[in-house]
């Protein structure tokens, strides 16, 4: 394998050694290296997210942490932890939260925000989390709203599966499962159509990005319809017998199917263009209002007259507008629908009747769209508008604006603890010089800026960092730097977790691989260009002792668990043993009083038949008496091994 070395030619390294190499040499020391980073850092995000681990068979929340790396001058995003639960409510969820961070002894109090997507149980993770800053005497964290990538996908569902005629979700997987895992029905496709093109699949959690799936629906329509043609001429015995059949019956004579795929496919490409500029880790925040803006008002374009639209000038006013007010509407008959959509129309021939309904229905979607980006969206939070002030382009070209969104923002981290109120009145000072000198004197760079390719953090602190004179106004740049604009790293971690795993795994080599590979990352480096220094190779050094206590203890917990069990097995069988001699002690003291009694009466009668059952009696008694005896002998030796288990 390497002919080029000798020393390699010898190097050889089993499966187990590999494994406990990684997980407790590697992956101890660049958890400690991540760890000593994130301390360091005067702020950092604690990022989570929850999916099923099909190895583990439960629940596996990822955590991340955005992080300002002090050596370098700039944000990071790393994989941190990841933690196991049966039961993913909030609680528990909270509870494992606070082991992320109290585990490498990370501190609250540097915590600026908590980044996670929008299901209800996260926000009451949200709302404990804040219950226990409070406590420890900690300022309220940052709130700028969900993920930006989730609100984009759940507001895009929202207004597609608002016509509920429509059913585009139900077809788009029905055209897909037809054929899939289905050689003969492939064959026969192939055969009927003559095309070899098959849809593509459907993700219900991201809808954005089927706009693909929605072109080739569209595309292979036509050969689907003929597809369920043939299958209808067939008996029932011979059609094929599941629900993506039915539901393609029960659709192919409708003729809008393919106009509101378009339609889909019009909105989901207007809308990904959020989404392909939002997947990164560099830090983005400043950008958010300006970008979700763009978005709304090319939707709100759809179905919103021009004049409203122009006196909406403001990210604020535009989540303001009223879209169930028929003065701010276009008429159905002059909705924007894409070109696309247009001659679709025109080449059905429809009656004016059947165009109005289906146009109406395309309003309709699209208000239901921006009433959940309206509801959801993170333009909402003043935080987030205002940080655009840090924006370079911006602060080129809208020096006023800026001046005044950043006086705002300073005020508002004033006000959460972030700044003293003196840094905040210093920041605005030291702002309004650096807009007015630094950024006039460098206007070209400024306005050259391109947020896709390069990273705000590092060009503001080309001129920030280290700078007496602007000390304030760099600590607020490291806070929204230091702030997530989505969960794309979460995300993409659970993609990694699927090329991980393998059958019987264990939760610390899932822990362990996913640490050193997000290290390889973040090196920016390939892996024969790690450097190894004296610190990495003494924590390999004591991986193999690592291991071996880690078996060891695994071995005692076994052995613990199951003293355990047998514990629980004898503490059951001691109750049994008990409730018996208690009763056979009944039984004692019954026969014993009856055997008196009868006595006494056949003394009185002189009558020897009383005698004789009482004299049974007592001999029965004693009998039980022996019984009670050997019962009291096993429950000295259960009690005996009980305390032997211990």
């Amino acid at each position: 394998m390497f002919p080029d070395s000798a020393v390699a030619q010898k190097f050889k390294l089993s499966k187990t050694k590999c494994v406990y190499l990684i997980d407790f040499g590697l992956a101890v020391y660049y958890h400690k290296l991540l760890i000593s980073e994130v301390k360091e850092s005067p702020f950092f995000t604690l990022c989570f997210d929850d999916s099923l681990n099909p190895v583990l068979q439960n629940c596996q929340m990822d955590c991340g942490v955005r992080y300002w790396d002090v050596k370098r001058g700039i944000s990071k995003v790393r994989y941190l932890d990841s933690k196991f639960l049966n039961r993913p409510n909030s609680k528990n969820l909270f509870e494992k939260l606070l082991e992320v961070l109290s585990e490498p002894k990370i501190s609250l109090e540097t915590m600026i925000q908590l980044s996670m997507d929008g299901p209800y149980v996260n926000w009451e993770v949200l709302k404990f989390l804040m219950e226990k800053r409070a406590e420890m005497g900690y300022p309220d964290l940052l709130d700028i709203g969900s993920c930006g990538l989730h609100i984009i996908h759940g507001a895009f569902q929202t207004g597609m599966e608002s016509q509920k005629e429509w059913c585009l979700k139900k077809i788009l997987k029905a055209i897909f499962y037809l054929f899939h895992d289905s050689p003969a029905r492939r064959d026969m496709y192939m055969k009927t159509t003559g095309s070899n093109v098959f849809a593509l699949r459907f993700c219900a959690t991201r809808w954005v990005e089927s706009e693909s799936v929605a072109e080739r629906a569209i595309k292979i329509w036509p050969n689907m319809i003929q597809m369920i043609k043939e299958w209808e001429k067939q008996p029932k015995s011979s059609r094929p017998k599941n629900k993506s059949y039915e539901t393609l019956v029960e659709f192919y004579q409708d003729k809008f199917v393919p106009c509101r795929l378009e339609y889909f496919r019009y909105l989901a490409k207007i809308m990904h263009d959020y989404l392909k500029i939002f997947q990164t880790d560099r830090p983005m925040v400043p950008f958010i209002a300006d970008e979700l803006e763009k978005q709304m008002r090319k939707i709100t374009g759809i179905v919103l007259k021009r004049s409203v639209l122009s006196e909406t000038p403001t990210p604020y006013t535009l989540i303001k507008l009223d879209l169930d007010s028929e003065k701010n509407l276009l008429p159905v008959d002059n909705i924007n629908i894409g070109t696309g959509l247009k001659e679709m129309m025109k080449a059905l021939s429809l009656k004016q009747e059947e165009k109005r309904k289906f146009l109406r229905e395309c309003k309709l979607s699209a208000i239901a769209l921006l009433k959940k980006m309206q509801e959801r969206s993170p333009l909402k939070n003043s935080v987030c508008r205002n940080a655009s002030s840090l924006s370079p382009n911006k602060m080129a070209t809208e020096k006023d604006a800026c001046v005044l969104k950043f006086n705002n923002l300073a005020e508002s981290l004033s006000k959460a603890k972030l700044l003293l109120p003196d840094d905040a009145d210093k920041a605005k000072a030291e702002y309004d010089q650096f807009i007015n000198f630094d950024c006039k004197l460098n206007c070209s760079e400024f306005k050259k800026f391109d947020f896709e390719v390069d990273r705000v953090d590092e060009f503001l602190g080309k001129y920030l960092q280290n700078v007496e004179k602007y000390s304030s106004l760099y600590r607020i740049v490291m806070i929204i730097c230091t702030m997530s604009h989505g969960q794309a790293c979460i995300e993409r971690g659970f993609s990694v977790n699927t090329e991980v795993l393998d059958p019987n795994m264990e939760e610390l080599s899932l822990k362990s691989q996913r640490l050193v590979y997000d290290q390889i990352l973040a090196s920016e480096v390939k892996v024969h260009e790690l450097k190894i220094n004296k610190d990495l190779v003494k924590e390999c050094k004591l991986a193999h002792r690592r291991y071996t206590e880690h078996l060891s203890a695994r071995r005692d917990n076994k052995k613990a668990e199951e003293n355990s069990l047998k514990r629980k097995s004898i503490d059951e069988e001691i109750v049994l043993v008990k409730r018996k001699k208690q009763e056979v002690e009944d039984t004692i003291r019954d026969l014993k009083k009856d055997a008196d009694t009868l006595g006494y009466e056949a003394e009185k009668e002189e009558n020897m038949t009383l005698l004789t059952k009482a004299n049974a009696f007592r001999l029965a008694a004693k009998e039980k008496e022996e019984t009670l005896k050997n019962l009291n002998i096993a429950l000295l030796r259960m009690e005996k091994s009980k305390e032997d288990l211990k």
